[in-house]
């Protein structure tokens, strides 16, 4: 009996952990339109691009940029303005972008 109980209960902190990381997956979906995409800076400890959009290049900028999120840098043309799809979880983790198309 004390065996089923550890499982059952094993089972359980199972579930709550895979119920949340699914949770946590489903976030805030946003469409963003007519951003610039001005380059990325490479996070080699986590293996992942952070990616910068903002309407003024880093020499001219005197604010944090309009969107800073992780993605795939091959995907962007620096100084192209596009829509994007950014994808924000609901507790923890970071923003990721992916382009909808480019602008006009």
């Amino acid at each position: 009996m004390k065996t089923l109980g550890k499982i059952i209960a094993g089972a359980a902190i199972l579930g709550v952990l895979a119920g949340g990381m699914y949770l946590n997956d489903k976030g805030t979906v946003s469409d963003r339109n007519n951003l610039t995409y001005q380059g990325y800076h490479p996070d080699r400890q986590d293996g992942f691009d952070l990616l910068i959009f903002d309407d003024a290049p880093l020499t001219y900028r005197t604010t944090d940029p309009d969107l800073r999120a992780i993605g795939d840098s091959d995907r962007f043309e620096i100084g192209t303005d596009y829509d994007v799809r950014v994808k924000t979880p609901r507790w923890f983790g970071l923003k990721t972008v992916e382009p909808i198309k480019q602008s006009d």
